[in-house]
């Protein structure tokens, strides 16, 4: 398809909306409590792992509907300023790390890319307020500029105030701010092996085994033994047919799923 046509996928999203064939999709929430995060079975805040939706259902919020293509391609798309710190007032970031360096480089990156004063383009500007701040000056500055009102907080001539009906929920951190490396555990394997047991067919169980097999048998064979192991630690019968197809021992590959990371690695030197 690429071949043919390299904007094959935009172009059937363009012409899906111009029939009035929108795309649309359900979206959902899961709710945990911050005393059931500190109690969970897994860090909730690992983006390696997913929160079970036997424990914590998903709610229904609402529908993404796309229902309109561009007019101008390049002031409503290549303008537009995506950043997950743009919150809807009263929602708040989790302490999700990779969240939190996002936080940052998303928006930093908008203002390389579209300048410091992107929030102003109108693809990027609130539809359904004002905007009641105290940024001022810098490039592309094109809308009043706050106009004769004070430019610092807290002041005494009326300037705008706080909301703190909307402060964004406190965070509760108890941890130690180090360099560390962290250790690989048990529970790392556990959702691979749920995925495995609870989520794949027999057939996407089939194809995932052909997909490894296929590549990881051109390794080097201590680097199959220790890669089955943590195959066999997912799930017994998932490490035990990816062992069997790269022709591998599968005492041995029982074996080293028992040892740390540090043993493995050992005992699979050359």
């Amino acid at each position: 398809m690429c071949g043919e046509n390299p904007d094959h996928a935009v172009e059937d999203l363009f012409e899906a909306i111009e029939n009035e064939n929108y795309p649309e999709w359900n979206v959902y929430v899961q709710i945990m409590k911050p005393e059931e995060a500190e109690e969970y079975k897994f860090d909730p805040f690992d983006v390696t792992k997913v929160w079970f939706h036997g424990d914590y259902p998903l709610i229904p919020l609402g529908k993404l509907v796309l229902n309109k293509n561009p007019e101008n391609f390049f002031a409503e798309v290549e303008q537009v300023a995506f950043a997950p710190s743009n919150f809807v007032p009263g929602i708040g970031p989790s302490p999700d790390r990779l969240l939190q360096g996002r936080l940052f480089s998303y928006e930093d990156t908008q203002r390389h890319r579209l300048g410091p004063n992107h929030h102003q383009i109108p693809v990027n500007r609130p539809k359904n307020a004002d905007v009641n701040s105290y940024q001022r000056d810098g490039p592309m500055t094109v809308d009043e500029n706050g106009g004769k009102g004070p430019n610092y907080y807290p002041n005494s001539f009326g300037g705008a105030e706080p909301d703190e009906t909307v402060t964004p929920p406190t965070i509760e951190l108890k941890a130690e701010i180090n360099r560390h490396t962290m250790p690989t555990e048990d529970v790392d394997f556990f959702q691979t092996g749920e995925l495995w047991r609870r989520v794949l067919s027999d057939e996407d169980k089939d194809h995932l085994v052909y997909n490894i097999v296929v590549h990881l048998g051109n390794a080097q064979e201590r680097i199959r033994y220790r890669q089955c192991a943590l195959f066999y630690k997912a799930d017994p019968e998932y490490g035990t047919r990816v062992a069997e197809g790269v022709g591998l021992d599968i005492n041995k590959v029982k074996e080293l799923s028992e040892m740390t990371q540090e043993e493995r690695v050992e005992a699979t030197k050359e």
